[in-house]
């Protein structure tokens, strides 16, 4: 493509949007909650990200460049996963609907390794945890995992080995759990007697029924 081919000029009622922006971007992804009014807001914006004439590359004074075709391409698929999620599948977006927090309070140890479980996720809803924190009651303890079974499969978050001797941990997995997922923490070395403190904390979301 041409540079002729390009160039466009200025509409004031059009927004420009930098292409370096979308294929570069600096921020981190994260999670937002939209209503059904701001998703069905985006829902038509996505429309209007199919107009090449609405990226620019280089700025001149009575027109500017937009994407090339290798750029364009980068944007479109962008845009197209952006469409999925938006129009594909309604159970993609999620509103808050309340916190999530556990605390599972002194809780017995047995001698060698002990494994304590979070409740279970139930049908319908998916949880976000943000942080959870664990204290154990013992300095012989060597080792502390907390661990997830999520989608089917058991996985290990986060690993403390020795010396534990009491510390009180805050850990931040960041995790989402979705229908029979769980968390776990798991002790070894612990002697009969000692205790666990073991907390997590996050949000839910209620995720929608098709109608």
């Amino acid at each position: 493509m041409t540079e002729a081919e390009r160039r466009e000029r200025y509409d004031t009622r059009r927004v420009l949007i930098e292409t370096d922006r979308i294929l570069n971007p600096q921020l981190a992804a994260g999670a937002i909650f939209l209503s059904a009014a701001q998703v069905e807001l985006l829902r038509n914006v996505v429309q209007y990200l199919d107009r090449r004439s609405t990226f620019v590359d280089e700025y001149s004074l009575l027109s500017y460049l937009t994407p090339t075709v290798a750029e364009w391409d980068d944007v479109r698929s962008v845009v197209a996963d952006l469409e999925e999620k938006l129009m594909g599948n309604e159970n993609t977006i999620w509103g808050y609907n309340d916190v999530y927090g556990e605390k599972l309070e002194e809780l017995p140890l047995t001698a060698g390794v002990s494994t304590k479980y979070s409740e279970t996720v139930p049908e319908g809803e998916v949880w976000t945890v943000e942080g959870c924190a664990a204290m154990v009651g013992s300095a012989t303890v060597t080792q502390l995992l907390l661990g997830g079974y999520v989608g089917g499969e058991q996985l290990i978050l986060y690993a403390v080995e020795p010396p534990v001797n009491r510390e009180y941990y805050v850990l931040h997995p960041t995790i989402r759990l979705i229908e029979d997922d769980r968390l776990y923490v798991q002790v070894a070395g612990a002697t009969a007697g000692d205790t666990l403190i073991m907390s997590w904390w996050g949000y839910k979301m209620v995720v929608p029924v098709r109608s």
